[in-house]
């Protein structure tokens, strides 16, 4: 069946924010899609699991974490029955995971959640869950349908 993609949100993961949104925009207007776009956290407000990573987001200037995503789940959700939004993340799930920790009503709004995360071989998260170990954690725990 088809799906309407009602947006598209963006937040840090193996690179940051300050470079997947500019190629999310890149990409949209690679492909000549009209959809809309959010910009949401990036590593200073996400804890990835390699040191490196969290001391370089605790040293970077300028990078701007954003709520526009958070507030897009919210708002798109309040406007639609429950059980009726899929949403597919396709990284970190920082954005659906600071969306529940706002508005813990949203998790009954879900049709389906789907994350490209996880852990296969018994001994290490794969990069989208290992980029921000909490929102994964909370994602999962919030016993969402999929």
């Amino acid at each position: 069946g088809e799906m309407e993609m009602a947006g598209l949100s963006i937040c840090g993961g193996n690179a940051q924010l300050a470079h997947t949104w500019p190629n999310a925009l890149k990409l949209l207007q690679t492909i000549g899609a009209a959809w809309k776009v959010f910009k949401g956290a990036g590593w200073q407000q996400m804890q990835p699991a390699w040191a490196s990573l969290r001391l370089l987001g605790r040293l970077m200037r300028g990078e701007e974490d954003s709520e526009d995503a958070v507030e897009a789940l919210i708002q798109t959700a309040s406007s639609m029955p429950p059980q009726s939004l899929n949403v597919l993340m396709l990284g970190p799930c920082t954005n659906l995971a600071r969306a529940l920790q706002r508005a813990p009503w949203l998790a009954s709004h879900l049709k389906r959640a789907v994350l490209m995360g996880g852990e296969l071989t018994g001994r290490r998260l794969d990069l989208n869950f290992m980029s921000d170990r909490a929102a994964a954690r909370h994602v999962i725990s919030a016993n969402l349908p999929t």
